[in-house]
């Protein structure tokens, strides 16, 4: 399972485990809402939005202060044999750097 916010691909259910685990640490509230899904034979690719409250922890220089924050992702699933074979998504990780207050919102 491979998200491009992370710097490896994680081995096995216990490490994509300690990732959720992590995150809920940093977001204890969050909530992932399936906006669309593709499905064509064994391949799906799920659209979500993932809503939380920055409650504990560090990202990106910035310490946990109550910041409410609504992110955009995307993942793409493999099956085969009835098994999961591979997972690949990607996160909006830039606005969520500016929600946070690590990055600057250019004003209107």
């Amino acid at each position: 399972m491979s998200y491009t916010h992370f710097p490896e691909p994680f081995e096995g259910p216990e490490e994509f485990k300690e990732m959720l685990s992590q995150t809920r640490r940093y977001f204890p509230d969050v909530t992932i809402a399936i906006d669309k899904v593709l499905a064509d034979g064994d391949q799906a690719v799920v659209h979500c939005w993932y809503r939380g409250t920055f409650q504990e922890g560090e990202m990106f220089g910035v310490e946990a202060s109550g910041q409410s924050v609504e992110v955009a992702g995307m993942t793409r699933y493999h099956v085969a044999d009835g098994k999961l074979q591979r997972e690949q998504g990607i996160v909006d990780n830039f606005g969520l750097m500016m929600q946070l207050g690590a990055m600057p919102v250019r004003e209107q």
